[in-house]
Protein backbone atom coordinates (compact mmCIF):
# COMPACT_ATOMS: atom_id res chain seq x y z
CA UNK A 1 0.00 0.00 0.00
CA UNK A 2 1.39 3.35 -1.02
CA UNK A 3 2.17 5.78 1.74
CA UNK A 4 0.76 9.24 1.10
CA UNK A 5 3.15 12.15 1.71
CA UNK A 6 1.34 15.41 2.50
CA UNK A 7 2.13 18.39 0.33
CA UNK A 8 4.19 20.87 2.28
CA UNK A 9 4.00 23.72 -0.23
CA UNK A 10 5.87 27.01 -0.28
CA UNK A 11 6.21 27.15 3.51
CA UNK A 12 8.44 24.08 3.59
CA UNK A 13 10.66 25.46 0.81
CA UNK A 14 10.90 28.81 2.58
CA UNK A 15 11.84 27.20 5.89
CA UNK A 16 14.43 25.07 4.17
CA UNK A 17 15.94 28.09 2.47
CA UNK A 18 15.98 30.11 5.71
CA UNK A 19 17.58 27.25 7.63
CA UNK A 20 20.35 27.00 5.03
CA UNK A 21 21.00 30.74 5.36
CA UNK A 22 21.42 30.67 9.16
CA UNK A 23 24.99 31.42 10.24
CA UNK A 24 26.97 28.34 11.21
CA UNK A 25 29.73 28.10 13.76
CA UNK A 26 32.26 27.54 10.99
CA UNK A 27 31.50 30.91 9.39
CA UNK A 28 31.70 32.80 12.66
CA UNK A 29 34.79 30.94 13.90
CA UNK A 30 36.74 31.39 10.68
CA UNK A 31 35.78 35.05 10.34
CA UNK A 32 36.84 35.79 13.93
CA UNK A 33 40.07 33.81 13.57
CA UNK A 34 40.98 35.73 10.41
CA UNK A 35 40.31 39.02 12.19
CA UNK A 36 42.63 37.97 15.02
CA UNK A 37 45.31 36.82 12.56
CA UNK A 38 45.09 40.03 10.52
CA UNK A 39 45.30 42.13 13.68
CA UNK A 40 48.37 40.21 14.81
CA UNK A 41 50.06 40.66 11.44
CA UNK A 42 49.28 44.38 11.52
CA UNK A 43 50.91 44.65 14.94
CA UNK A 44 53.93 42.69 13.71
CA UNK A 45 54.23 44.89 10.63
CA UNK A 46 54.19 48.00 12.81
CA UNK A 47 56.88 46.53 15.08
CA UNK A 48 59.06 45.56 12.10
CA UNK A 49 58.68 49.03 10.57
CA UNK A 50 59.66 50.69 13.85
CA UNK A 51 62.74 48.48 14.22
CA UNK A 52 63.75 49.13 10.61
CA UNK A 53 63.30 52.86 11.11
CA UNK A 54 65.70 52.75 14.08
CA UNK A 55 68.28 50.98 11.91
CA UNK A 56 67.90 53.62 9.21
CA UNK A 57 68.37 56.41 11.74
CA UNK A 58 71.59 54.80 12.96
CA UNK A 59 72.82 54.62 9.35
CA UNK A 60 71.82 58.25 8.70
CA UNK A 61 69.28 57.17 6.07
CA UNK A 62 65.96 59.01 5.96
CA UNK A 63 63.81 56.46 4.14
CA UNK A 64 64.04 53.20 2.19
CA UNK A 65 61.40 53.11 -0.55
CA UNK A 66 61.72 49.42 -1.45
CA UNK A 67 61.31 48.10 2.11
CA UNK A 68 58.21 46.09 2.97
CA UNK A 69 57.92 44.37 6.35
CA UNK A 70 57.55 40.62 6.07
CA UNK A 71 54.31 40.72 8.05
CA UNK A 72 52.93 43.31 5.63
CA UNK A 73 53.77 41.00 2.73
CA UNK A 74 51.84 38.20 4.42
CA UNK A 75 48.91 40.57 4.92
CA UNK A 76 48.86 41.52 1.26
CA UNK A 77 49.11 37.88 0.18
CA UNK A 78 46.48 36.45 2.53
CA UNK A 79 44.01 39.32 2.38
CA UNK A 80 44.31 40.70 -1.15
CA UNK A 81 40.57 41.32 -1.61
CA UNK A 82 40.32 43.16 1.70
CA UNK A 83 43.39 45.23 0.81
CA UNK A 84 41.76 46.26 -2.48
CA UNK A 85 38.58 47.23 -0.63
CA UNK A 86 40.68 49.32 1.77
CA UNK A 87 42.65 51.13 -0.94
CA UNK A 88 39.91 53.70 -1.76
CA UNK A 89 39.53 54.55 1.94
CA UNK A 90 43.29 54.90 2.39
CA UNK A 91 43.44 57.21 -0.65
CA UNK A 92 41.04 59.72 0.92
CA UNK A 93 43.02 62.73 2.22
CA UNK A 94 43.24 63.31 5.98
CA UNK A 95 41.74 59.96 6.90
CA UNK A 96 43.30 58.78 10.19
CA UNK A 97 45.50 55.76 9.91
CA UNK A 98 43.61 54.09 12.72
CA UNK A 99 40.37 54.40 10.73
CA UNK A 100 42.02 52.74 7.73
CA UNK A 101 43.28 49.89 9.92
CA UNK A 102 39.85 49.38 11.50
CA UNK A 103 38.20 49.40 8.07
CA UNK A 104 40.70 46.82 6.82
CA UNK A 105 40.06 44.50 9.78
CA UNK A 106 36.29 44.84 9.29
CA UNK A 107 36.70 44.01 5.61
CA UNK A 108 38.69 40.90 6.54
CA UNK A 109 35.97 39.62 8.87
CA UNK A 110 33.10 40.44 6.50
CA UNK A 111 34.85 38.97 3.47
CA UNK A 112 35.69 35.67 5.13
CA UNK A 113 32.20 35.34 6.60
CA UNK A 114 30.71 35.92 3.15
CA UNK A 115 33.19 33.59 1.46
CA UNK A 116 32.50 30.66 3.80
CA UNK A 117 28.74 31.18 3.45
CA UNK A 118 29.05 31.10 -0.33
CA UNK A 119 31.25 28.02 -0.30
CA UNK A 120 28.80 26.26 2.02
CA UNK A 121 25.72 27.07 -0.02
CA UNK A 122 27.29 27.03 -3.49
CA UNK A 123 27.21 23.29 -4.29
CA UNK A 124 23.75 22.93 -2.67
CA UNK A 125 22.17 26.00 -4.28
CA UNK A 126 18.75 25.16 -5.66
CA UNK A 127 16.49 27.00 -8.08
CA UNK A 128 14.74 28.71 -5.17
CA UNK A 129 18.06 30.05 -3.79
CA UNK A 130 19.32 31.62 -7.02
CA UNK A 131 18.82 35.42 -6.64
CA UNK A 132 17.07 35.76 -10.01
CA UNK A 133 14.26 38.02 -8.74
CA UNK A 134 16.41 40.33 -6.65
CA UNK A 135 17.81 43.41 -8.33
CA UNK A 136 20.26 43.86 -5.45
CA UNK A 137 21.41 40.27 -5.84
CA UNK A 138 22.10 40.76 -9.53
CA UNK A 139 23.82 44.09 -8.87
CA UNK A 140 26.02 42.58 -6.15
CA UNK A 141 27.01 39.74 -8.45
CA UNK A 142 27.98 42.12 -11.27
CA UNK A 143 29.94 44.27 -8.83
CA UNK A 144 31.68 41.11 -7.67
CA UNK A 145 32.65 40.28 -11.25
CA UNK A 146 34.00 43.80 -11.73
CA UNK A 147 35.90 43.58 -8.43
CA UNK A 148 37.44 40.23 -9.40
CA UNK A 149 38.65 41.56 -12.74
CA UNK A 150 40.02 44.69 -11.03
CA UNK A 151 41.95 42.52 -8.54
CA UNK A 152 43.46 40.44 -11.34
CA UNK A 153 44.44 43.54 -13.31
CA UNK A 154 45.90 45.30 -10.25
CA UNK A 155 47.96 42.23 -9.36
CA UNK A 156 49.22 41.83 -12.93
CA UNK A 157 50.12 45.53 -13.11
CA UNK A 158 51.95 45.36 -9.76
CA UNK A 159 53.90 42.30 -10.94
CA UNK A 160 54.85 44.11 -14.14
CA UNK A 161 56.19 47.15 -12.31
CA UNK A 162 57.89 45.08 -9.59
CA UNK A 163 56.81 47.20 -6.65
CA UNK A 164 55.85 44.26 -4.43
CA UNK A 165 57.33 40.77 -4.04
CA UNK A 166 56.19 38.40 -6.79
CA UNK A 167 54.48 36.02 -4.36
CA UNK A 168 52.19 38.85 -3.19
CA UNK A 169 51.19 39.67 -6.77
CA UNK A 170 50.65 36.00 -7.55
CA UNK A 171 48.41 35.53 -4.51
CA UNK A 172 46.40 38.60 -5.46
CA UNK A 173 45.92 37.30 -9.00
CA UNK A 174 44.83 33.89 -7.69
CA UNK A 175 42.37 35.58 -5.33
CA UNK A 176 40.89 37.53 -8.23
CA UNK A 177 40.71 34.44 -10.43
CA UNK A 178 38.98 32.42 -7.72
CA UNK A 179 36.41 35.13 -7.08
CA UNK A 180 35.86 35.52 -10.82
CA UNK A 181 35.02 31.81 -11.07
CA UNK A 182 32.72 32.03 -8.05
CA UNK A 183 30.77 35.05 -9.30
CA UNK A 184 30.78 33.67 -12.85
CA UNK A 185 29.07 30.47 -11.71
CA UNK A 186 26.43 32.50 -9.91
CA UNK A 187 25.85 34.64 -13.02
CA UNK A 188 25.43 31.49 -15.10
CA UNK A 189 22.85 30.12 -12.64
CA UNK A 190 20.98 33.43 -12.73
CA UNK A 191 20.84 33.33 -16.53
CA UNK A 192 19.72 29.71 -16.45
CA UNK A 193 16.83 30.61 -14.11
CA UNK A 194 15.16 33.69 -15.65
CA UNK A 195 12.17 35.45 -14.17
CA UNK A 196 8.79 33.83 -14.70
CA UNK A 197 7.24 35.01 -17.95
CA UNK A 198 10.59 36.18 -19.37
CA UNK A 199 11.78 34.10 -22.35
Amino acid sequence: MLRMIPYQGEGWATRRRESSMKPTRLRIWLACSQVVLASGLLFLAHAESAAHHVELMRANVLYQFDYYPRALQWLAALYGPSALLTAPVAAIPRVPRLAVVIWFVLCVGAFWYWLISRLESGPKMTRLQVPRRSFLGRLFNWLGLFFSVALCLASASAARHGGLPLVVDLCGFLWGLGLLILFGRTARKIRANPRPGVP
